[in-house]
């Protein structure tokens, strides 16, 4: 389950996505603690950050 820990930061457990904008583009970030484990833009590019989550834990 995600929680919005800001306006920009959701956070379930020790992973973290956080969004920023580069020029027109938003731009999503999932991480675990500092280990980064995606950078996406772009349609969906919320979604792929979610499911490089899901992997992550699965392993």
């Amino acid at each position: 389950m995600w929680k919005r820990i800001s306006e920009y930061c959701i956070q379930s457990g020790p992973y973290f996505i956080s969004k920023a904008f580069c020029g027109e583009d938003m731009v999503y970030t999932a991480t675990k603690g500092d280990a980064r484990l995606t950078t996406e833009r772009g349609d969906g590019a919320l979604d792929r950050c979610k499911q490089a989550v899901e992997q992550d834990r699965v392993k």
